[in-house]
């Protein structure tokens, strides 16, 4: 029985050893998580209400928020 890691490895390789081509969005997760987290940052600096706005669309439990509806909603349509 294979272990993880090469399980892993064959997922990423082609059947010719390969690795498999991927998208650009794929390719440069890294730098859009980096740029997301830059962009979130400044746009709380810049507009903080706008912030302030979208913590208010939560689901709150016993006046703590429990659940994002922004995030609900993008965690929903991403895949």
């Amino acid at each position: 029985m294979d272990d993880l890691f090469t399980t892993l490895c064959r997922a990423v390789k082609g059947s010719a050893g390969e690795r498999k081509l991927t998208n650009v969005f794929e390719r440069y997760l890294t730098i859009w998580v980096a740029l997301c987290i830059v962009g979130g940052i400044l746009l709380g600096k810049i507009a903080p209400g706008v912030a302030k706005y979208l913590d208010g669309l939560s689901v709150f439990v016993k006046g703590a928020p429990v659940v994002s509806i922004p995030i609900a909603v993008c965690l929903f349509f991403e895949g």
